[in-house]
């Protein structure tokens, strides 16, 4: 009895999460680690090309997991002051089975304020499909039939393709930065039953600083020092009626 409770609550949050939940959105634990998801106009913000990989599975002992995967390339293009990016995402949830796949494309420009001082702007446009299985769910007129194969109800696999929009900006130096990005600009309509479920636009100001101390010096070289750095991390997120703060810290010795 517990365990068709337990179900059908998953069921529950799972049918919900498709009609009326304008809010659904990848979620890393620690942002920082995914820039260009964060803001846009982090796209080739390395000196280096950089290739990103992100994985989170939720809840993963239990049934109807979260799991979201992302992969980023980006790249600088110092003469003509401008970064590029491609960006995949793959994210799978609840027992019903409902896939979102995104694919953006990511573009950035940089502009040197003075010696300290720079900004960057960025912007990221993609498409979406969103897609759910009905035959993965149980509906109430199996259960009221005895556990019944299919449902009376005229349900089948559906999807839906939309464009998203993203834009945003930081400001920064040696040590420090503060960032504005906006995402769904053009306010997609999300719905996969023909209705209307737009999903509102979601801001995030985020910012950190990194200090930097010198370890030991490597057989009394001042070449060659050991550069430690301490990272603290702010990332502040509102959409709709909704909020949220992230915090992170991290710590880095050379190039490790």
């Amino acid at each position: 009895m517990i365990r068709k409770v337990y179900y059908i609550f998953f069921i529950l949050i799972t049918f919900l999460n498709v009609t009326i939940t304008n809010a659904q959105h990848y979620q890393f634990s620690q942002f920082y680690a995914a820039p260009t998801y964060l803001n846009p106009a982090f796209a080739g913000a390395n000196a280096c090309s950089r290739l990103s990989l992100n994985y989170r599975n939720q809840w993963a002992q239990i049934a109807g997991t979260y799991e979201t995967f992302q992969v980023t390339l980006d790249h600088a293009v110092k003469k003509y002051n401008s970064g590029f990016g491609l960006q995949f995402f793959s994210d799978k949830a609840g027992l019903g089975s409902l896939k979102t796949t995104q694919f953006n494309l990511l573009y950035s420009y940089e502009i040197k304020i003075n010696k300290v001082y720079g900004a960057r702007a960025g912007i990221s446009v993609g498409g979406v499909q969103r897609s759910i299985d009905y035959s993965a769910l149980v509906f109430g007129d199996q259960i009221a039939r005895g556990g019944a194969a299919n449902t009376l109800d005229n349900v089948s696999t559906l999807r839906k393709m939309y464009i998203d929009m993203a834009a945003g900006g930081l400001f920064y130096n040696e040590n420090a930065w503060i960032g504005f990005s906006a995402n769904h600009l053009n306010n997609p309509n999300q719905s996969l039953q023909g209705s209307e479920s737009r999903l509102p636009i979601e801001l995030k100001l985020h910012g950190g600083y990194k200090f930097t101390f010198e370890g030991d010096e490597s057989n009394g070289s001042k070449q060659n020092p050991h550069r430690n750095s301490i990272t603290i991390t702010a990332n502040y997120k509102k959409q709709s009626k909704f909020n949220q703060i992230d915090l992170g810290l991290y710590y880095s010795k050379n190039y490790v």
